[in-house]
């Protein structure tokens, strides 16, 4: 009886002395087992459904067809379509002979103002609004250019309200383009050498 006793107790001391070695083994197939595994699906090529965009078609658009034409009485000019013309409370008395206003309600807030007067007798330089941009020299940058075959004195604001204005005259009568931006300089100049461009003088 005694000796079943002690065999049972050297069994269960060998099995204790043994369960460290089965642990660690155990683990350390796992562990193999799974850097087996990631290699291998490494190893395939990938799978899944692959989306192809295809790139956004360009839009060409006539540049006429984004610009609209204003017919006045003594000139005629283009301007882009998403400007609006503001409609005038006041009757043109003289010596202003013509005036048009546009506006576009977006972020930069841009503004065309168009204005005919006959100057009289007075010279070009002596018209008010040239006048006082000539003689604010820290405010405003003078410029000439010919454009369109017309004479052309530029002046520009470069601190808010942003302003590109473009002087030129027929005879007695002195045109002033003004196109503003309480946001930015940008394409200014270029949207008053674009009704410059499409200018046209109505003959009486």
């Amino acid at each position: 009886m005694q000796e079943n006793v002690n065999e049972t107790f050297r069994e269960a001391e060998e099995l204790k002395k043994k369960r460290p070695f089965v642990f660690w083994a155990t683990s350390i197939g796992l562990i193999l087992i799974g850097i087996g595994l990631f290699w291998w699906f490494s190893q395939r090529p990938s799978q899944g459904m692959i989306t192809v965009m295809s790139p956004p078609e360009s839009i060409e658009m006539n540049d006429q067809e984004q610009r609209k034409r204003y017919q006045g009485k003594y000139f005629t000019f283009s301007y882009p379509s998403g400007f609006r013309r503001r409609e005038e409370v006041e009757a043109v008395k003289y010596p202003l002979l013509e005036r048009v206003y546009l506006s576009r309600n977006d972020i930069e807030g841009r503004k065309i103002a168009v204005v005919l007067q006959d100057n009289a007798n007075n010279t070009f330089e002596e018209y008010s609004s040239f006048r006082i941009r000539r003689n604010d020299s820290v405010t405003y940058s003078e410029d000439r250019s010919r454009r369109n075959g017309l004479d052309t004195v530029f002046f520009t604001k470069t601190e808010s309200v942003f302003e590109v204005g473009a002087f030129f005259h027929r005879g007695s009568r002195v045109a002033s383009i003004v196109v503003s931006s309480p946001t930015t300089q940008n394409g200014l100049r270029e949207e008053v050498e674009s009704v410059i461009d499409s200018w046209q003088w109505v003959e009486e």
